[in-house]
């Protein structure tokens, strides 16, 4: 045990880690993103006509390449509905502050290691789940 706590430490959620090289976002900019905090200095940078050429009301790239290649259901899920580039940013800059928190962490690893079908759908039904995950945590 005393081993798996050193490593855990040191590991990155899959989130926050480099996805495989065939994976990596290719901006229209010229700019490769290879994970959420790329993304995030990306989005900083990018001119509007970029953010554009990316999200409009045909597609929307940067929630299916987090939701796809990264697979953060909950920050491809507010990107999905997001059409400008400051609320944009400021949803992947919300994302990794939560993600930075060990408690946060936690509970989002164990979120991801639900079936998608059992992933909460509304709001009334985090609030049950998540003092269960509590409850979890704290049992461990």
């Amino acid at each position: 045990m005393g081993a798996t706590m050193g490593t855990r430490k040191t590991r990155l959620p899959r989130w926050l880690a480099d996805v495989p090289s065939d994976k990596v976002f290719y901006c229209c900019s010229g700019e490769v993103y290879r994970n959420e905090r790329e993304l995030e200095a990306g989005l900083a940078r990018m001119t509007e006509d970029y953010f554009v050429y990316h999200v409009n009301s045909e597609k929307n790239d940067f929630s299916k390449w987090v939701q796809d290649v990264i697979d953060d259901g909950y920050l491809a899920g507010r990107l999905a509905v997001c059409q400008s580039r400051t609320l944009a940013l400021q949803i992947v800059s919300e994302r990794l502050a939560m993600l930075d928190k060990p408690q946060a962490r936690r509970e989002a690893s164990l979120r991801a290691m639900l079936p998608q079908t059992q992933r909460p759908a509304s709001r009334s039904e985090v609030a049950p789940r998540r003092a269960a995950l509590r409850r979890t945590i704290s049992a461990t």
